[in-house]
């Protein structure tokens, strides 16, 4: 049986316990592999009759403290040159049969006996691959050695997402709420021509039935109109169809209808619109209104319409010291059939016994009952309110005063 353990009396040595290359017994460092077999020899005892060295030197118990070289009987060299050197050529990298376990105790740092020297600093237990061969037919470098990941590894592991995928996707989510919104608009915007305005459409006033107590065209002033103005503060004017009342001075500018007439029961009809000024600007009509000493309306219900399409009623009074006052007996409600600023609104009010009622483009918007007055005065106003800019200017036409129509 052929080996290629060293023969006994030969030059002894040893394989290192990594790679298997063999090493003189005093090159405790393997020269292929850079492992320090003295440090690891330290680290091991073989509970084994027979050594992997098997150069005649066997080591002690820890307790000894220290190796010692022990000489071997012809029959143990002889067992150990045909027994051990199958088991060296089978890749048995740490030279030892089989049958012997490995015990690994703590390091136990002993003097070397055999005129060694340690080595300067430890070397690394991993030592960089290379495709050299091992003579236990492995490739130097790949046991117990980590493989580093080439560049092109770590580039694809360490590459981001793909950006211009994520571009196109945020166009396409744009595009498709674009269109959404858009289409949305579309819809709201057909929707809402399909349904009509927000107001009530201007509808021609009736004719009203029987014969009419007063009517005026204002093409002329032919029933005597009191149109006193004062230039920057107040005005009055008639012609091409119109009444327009203006008032410059934060105040209200009321025209009575001529003649010293007076209306109980009745339907006043009238076109009205807020020509001139800020939305908050009001006209409308005063029915059942009597003058002062002032020359003032001290008793009164005036129906106001404002320009930003709301309205109120108001009732004028007198105290038993003759101080006047203004109640607001219906608040400002905003309402869809009246039309805003510089859109003309058909107003109608039916005032008979204790009940008035108060219409605009053919819409009832309040009716309610009092009977503190029960004839007076009709007048057109406009009023240029405190808190608003000055400049206030209505436009009236088609004014037709009737009686009860129901």
């Amino acid at each position: 049986m052929s080996s290629t353990y060293p023969p006994y009396g030969g030059t002894p040595t040893k394989p290192c316990q990594r790679c298997g290359t063999w090493l003189p017994i005093s090159e405790p460092r393997c020269r292929n592999c850079g492992y320090d077999n003295a440090s690891a020899q330290g680290n091991t005892v073989l509970q084994s009759q027979g050594t992997p060295w098997n150069n005649g030197i066997a080591p002690v118990s820890p307790s000894q403290g220290q190796y010692s070289k022990i000489p071997q009987s012809s029959s143990q060299a002889q067992y150990n040159s045909q027994q051990w050197g199958p088991f060296q050529q089978q890749n048995n990298m740490y030279g030892q049969p089989p049958s012997a376990p490995l015990v690994f105790n703590p390091p136990v740092q002993q003097p070397y006996t055999n005129g060694f020297q340690p080595p300067s600093a430890q070397q690394p237990f991993y030592q960089p691959s290379s495709s050299a061969m091992q003579p236990n037919g492995f490739p130097q470098g790949i046991m117990n050695t980590p493989q580093p990941l080439n560049d092109q590894s770590i580039s694809k592991a360490r590459r981001g997402p793909n950006i211009g995928l994520i571009v196109g996707v945020v166009i396409l989510l744009l595009l498709l709420v674009g269109g959404g919104v858009v289409g949305y608009v579309l819809k709201s915007s057909r929707q809402s021509a399909n349904t009509g305005p927000t107001a009530t459409p201007i509808v021609p006033t009736p004719t009203p039935k029987g014969k009419a107590l007063f009517t005026d065209a204002f093409n002329t002033n032919s029933n005597q109109w009191n149109l006193l103005s004062n230039p920057g503060k107040f005005s009055a004017v008639i012609g091409n169809g119109s009444l327009v009342l203006e008032d410059d001075n934060n105040s209200l500018l009321w025209e009575m209808v001529p003649g010293g007439r007076t209306y109980s029961n009745f339907n006043v009809y009238v076109d009205a619109k807020l020509s001139k000024g800020e939305q908050g600007n009001g006209y409308g009509i005063y029915i059942r209104s009597a003058l002062g000493q002032n020359n003032d309306f001290t008793t009164y219900y005036r129906f106001e319409l404002y320009g930003d399409g709301s309205f109120a009623v108001f009732k004028g009074s007198v105290n038993n010291t003759g101080k006047v006052s203004s109640t607001r007996i219906v608040d400002y409600i905003q309402s869809q059939a009246i039309q805003k600023q510089g859109v003309v609104n058909h107003i109608e009010i039916a005032a008979k016994g204790s009940v008035m009622t108060f219409i605009v483009n053919g819409q009832i918007l309040k009716t309610f009952s009092d009977s503190s007055y029960a004839g007076g005065s009709v007048a057109l106003f406009v009023s240029n309110l405190s808190n608003a800019k000055p400049v206030a200017q209505a436009t009236f036409s088609h004014l037709a005063i009737y009686g009860p129509q129901s």
